[in-house]
């Protein structure tokens, strides 16, 4: 194996030679091997090889590892270059485009990846996988236009029968829609796939694409704060991994157990989350084997969090800056978003350590990377612009900190611009109202009310948008802050009734927070109001 990796031309070159029959087969199975083993590189070097004999399913399979290695366009440009309308050909552009963020593109190439596989399922493969009652052609199912249907859910509706490819496909589409933040629509797909699963190899069975399927599906209640959900899915799919795995465990049950960890994260249970992301990084180096891997550094990241939430900034220092050295070293000296996403927690925490300047140059690293990133594609990337954004309301907010109110100003407008060409993504509004409100605080910091006031309404609009009209903690500081710069202008009948306004809904939403006693003792002695950060 480490010989494979290692000079995989040469190595592969030989086993060729010694059994020359089954050239070709022989060489499938060792690059599908690496592929499983995340070695992509060495993947790529014989497939490059055997691409020289201009093999349509030799240049699609190169084209996924190019994908793999994060080179889309050029994955993309091989694929369209092959002229055959098929399967593999269709479903591996949809997974590079996905990659790309172009979800569209994606949509449509799986889209036409099913409609081909499924509509040349014949009776005899209908019989193989269903039995005999399927055996006619009176029982064969009808062909099908997914391309022109435009509702997802009703193309769910006319998928019968399946094949593994068919059901593959469906949970690709399933991604695609999780990607677009249609996570409803994603959650139905990957029901669907489950059924189908259920249907062809019997309920429960312990196959490779329900796992699959269990583990995506897990990611997107995640996405949607279902943690629960979440977590029975990654267990039903860690038990599936380990029972077909032969070894210690592999990539899949390492992720598996990586994004458990970040789930019991996000539920505050962070010592199953160390647990998790603990065994996770075993599995990683055991598969690594003393390498540089970027699964490794993205979870000492996902720990890094871990620490972090239960205040222990030191041992997440040392899990940032490890997962940041990981990063560098694979990249050598070019940038991506998990180095970028990791310098940005790590200013996060430099930041809760009072340690401000090391936060700032995090920071500055962070935008630096993102921005590299974005002028070096020429074009827009999914996601990136978004966290640029967030990074530059992090590095104002540490300004804010350090009285630097001016150049606090300027991270905040920048963010906000981004947000605004943004508006579309989702989760904007959230981002945006949080720099709003800093903003306003910062403006009210440096005696400039009428802006302050400005950017604390704006903030308070788009709160009161994502609770739908209805009351939340986020409207009742908002109300504060703007309640104090009335009264720092002068205004002080405006001001008390805003604190009054608040207090009301600090009472009802949140009754022991201790703001509730500081907004009585203002509205009493109708003293000026320090805003709150």
């Amino acid at each position: 194996y480490n010989k494979l990796c290692d000079a995989p031309v040469d190595c592969a070159s030989q086993i060729a030679s010694d059994l020359p029959e089954d050239t070709r087969d022989t060489l499938d199975v060792l690059t599908d091997t690496l592929m499983w083993c995340h070695e992509y590189r060495a993947a790529h070097d014989i497939y490059q090889y055997m691409s020289d004999k201009g093999s349509c399913d030799v240049r699609m399979r190169l084209a996924d590892c190019l994908r793999c290695l994060g080179n889309h366009r050029k994955a993309i440009e091989i694929l369209e270059c092959i002229p055959v309308n098929s399967y593999g050909r269709y479903s591996t552009l949809g997974d590079a485009y996905r990659d790309l963020g172009m979800y569209n593109e994606a949509e449509t190439s799986f889209l036409k990846a099913l409609q081909i596989e499924y509509n040349n399922i014949s009776v005899d493969v209908l019989t193989d996988y269903y039995g005999t009652l399927l055996a006619t052609e009176d029982d064969r199912k009808e062909k099908v236009d997914l391309i022109c249907t435009a509702s997802p859910d009703h193309r769910l509706k006319m998928i019968t029968v399946s094949t593994p490819s068919v059901i593959q496909c469906i949970a690709s589409l399933g991604n695609v829609y999780s990607s677009m933040k249609q996570r409803n629509t994603a959650q139905a797909y990957y029901k669907k796939s489950l059924q189908l699963i259920d249907e062809l190899y019997g309920k429960g069975a312990a196959v490779s694409h329900a796992a699959d399927t269990l583990y995506n599906q897990a990611n997107n209640y995640r996405h949607m704060e279902r943690y629960c959900d979440a977590e029975q899915c990654y267990a039903l799919a860690l038990n599936i991994y380990k029972e077909k795995s032969t070894g210690a465990g592999g990539p899949s049950i390492a992720d598996t157990l990586n994004n458990m960890g970040l789930n019991y994260v996000l539920m505050n249970q962070y010592n199953k989350a160390k647990d998790k992301l603990s065994e996770a990084l075993s599995v990683y180096e055991e598969i690594s084997q003393g390498a540089s891997s970027a699964d490794i550094a993205g979870t000492l990241n996902n720990q890094g969090n871990n620490y972090r939430l239960k205040k222990q900034y030191r041992d997440a220092e040392l899990c940032y800056i490890e997962s940041i050295d990981l990063y560098r070293d694979i990249l050598h000296g070019t940038g991506s978003a998990d180095l970028a996403g990791t310098l940005t927690d790590l200013g996060m925490n430099y930041n809760l350590m009072k340690e401000y300047s090391k936060a700032n140059q995090s920071y500055s690293e962070a935008l630096s990377v993102y921005r590299d990133i974005l002028q070096g594609a020429g074009h827009a990337i999914a996601g990136i612009h978004i966290e640029l954004a967030y990074t530059l309301y992090k590095q104002g907010t540490n300004y804010h900190i350090m009285k630097q109110y001016s150049d606090a100003e300027k991270c905040f407008m920048e963010a906000l611009a981004i947000y605004e060409k943004e508006s579309h993504t989702s989760g904007t509004i959230n981002n945006k109202a949080d720099t709003l409100s800093y903003l306003g605080s910062n403006y009210n910091l440096m005696k400039r009310y009428d802006e302050a006031e400005q950017s604390y309404c704006g903030a308070l609009g788009l709160y009161r948008q994502m609770a739908q009209g209805a009351d939340s903690i986020d409207v009742a500081v908002t109300l504060s802050n703007l309640g104090g710069n009335y009264m720092d202008k002068g205004d002080d009948n405006e001001g008390i009734l805003k604190l009054k306004e608040a207090l009301s809904i600090f009472q009802r939403l949140d009754p022991e927070n201790p703001k509730i006693k500081e907004l009585q003792d203002v509205i009493a002695s109708q003293n000026s109001y320090c805003v709150i950060l």
